[in-house]
């Protein structure tokens, strides 16, 4: 299975930003592979929940942009867990839902339970992302043995013991 994994770094600039949205979306309609994860910086909030700010304002048409692409996409936010914003202004009064993974429907039926997990931030004013899934099956685990251990007199003892 082939699967797409888009790590993401978007400008600020809107107009860049628009272009680099067109350009997914022309890949994934061109693309015969189902499976899509755009994962990353956005640059961008789907709503005022998204942000925290003394001065929140709307940023409606902007908003509606990325909502749009969103949609175009066929993809869907991946849930958080952890913390509530992924970045946060130096001074902590403002803070936004910037990072975030976003899948395809076909992503979400085969890793069910699939989460974006928000951890502290360090150095940047950042908090790293890690993509999740609750569901793995990996398979039949195989049993695994040292030969050192056949060869050993008491392994016999230790196993009846045991």
């Amino acid at each position: 299975m082939l699967i797409n994994i888009v790590n993401i770094y978007s400008s600020c600039v809107n107009v860049i930003k628009r272009r680099m949205w067109e350009e997914l979306i022309g890949r994934r309609s061109g693309s015969s592979i189902d499976h899509w994860c755009p994962i990353g910086d956005f640059n961008s909030v789907c709503g005022l929940h998204q942000r925290k700010s003394d001065n929140t304002h709307p940023h409606g048409g902007h908003n509606r942009e990325f909502n749009e692409f969103i949609l175009d996409m066929n993809v869907e936010d991946i849930p958080f867990v952890g913390r509530k914003f992924t970045w946060f202004h130096p001074n902590g009064r403002t803070m936004n839902v910037f990072d975030k993974g976003l899948t395809s429907r076909e992503w979400v039926d085969k890793w069910q339970g699939s989460s974006l997990v928000v951890l502290d931030r360090n150095f940047s004013n950042h908090c790293p992302n890690i993509l999740k899934s609750s569901i793995q099956d990996w398979g039949q685990k195989p049993f695994r043995v040292f030969d050192y251990w056949l060869g050993n007199p008491t392994l016999e003892v230790f196993v009846e013991e045991a």
